[in-house]
């Protein structure tokens, strides 16, 4: 309710925006994104040793 009315989209527009989203250049980028945020995070994720 917050976002407002729920409106149907142009074909056109919701075609261009899926194939925007769903390019493998696009679907790589995210991957390294959260790939270098989680060895960040989790450096000895990579490494085989774990200190607890």
């Amino acid at each position: 309710m917050s976002a407002g009315t729920i409106r149907p989209l142009d074909p056109a527009l919701a075609r261009e925006a899926h194939d925007w989203t769903s390019t493998d250049r696009r679907s790589k980028a995210n991957f390294a994104y959260y790939a270098r945020k989680a060895l960040r995070s989790h450096p000895d994720c990579v490494s085989g040793q774990v200190d607890l």
